[in-house]
């Protein structure tokens, strides 16, 4: 699966849950292998594909997304990333999502490493707020977008 595949059917899944009114809050993870464009190659690999963990953060008919990819170097892999999720997933459907930094500070105080975890865990909270307040996060965060550097 492409990035872009993939992102564009996860964008469906809001709309599911608008249909079904409102539940419990949930939060879903899953592996999603990655074909890569060109193979991707370091000095200690080379790789056809990453596989990464998916995270979607689900509350009051609105989901926020959020992906991670495990670097070898660190120990990671994705299976250990959505474990590591497992460990706090009571925490995070338990805590606001709008106190998002004191949720991530205590997911930094309770998961030694993981950072494939934590950025799938921020990045879907971080979603699902600016989703949940109507508003871009660069605005959320004060930021323009025209001072964004460009990358690849």
């Amino acid at each position: 699966m492409k990035r872009r595949t993939f992102f564009q059917s996860a964008a469906a899944v809001p709309l599911a849950g608008m249909l079904e009114g409102a539940r419990a809050p949930s939060l879903e993870t899953r592996i999603v292998r990655l074909k890569l464009e060109h193979t991707w190659t370091t000095t200690m690999s080379s790789s056809e594909y990453r596989d990464t963990l998916y995270a979607a953060y689900t509350r009051d008919g609105i989901t926020g997304h959020g992906e991670g990819a495990p670097i070898v170097r660190y120990k990671e892999d994705a299976a250990s990333a959505q474990k590591a999720v497992d460990s706090v997933r009571a925490l995070l459907l338990a805590a606001p999502p709008l106190e998002f930094a004191k949720t991530m500070n205590q997911v930094f105080g309770r998961v030694p490493g993981e950072w494939a975890a934590k950025a799938a865990i921020d990045i879907a909270l971080m979603d699902w707020v600016g989703q949940k307040l109507g508003i871009p996060l660069y605005s959320y965060f004060g930021l323009d977008p025209k001072d964004t550097p460009l990358t690849t």
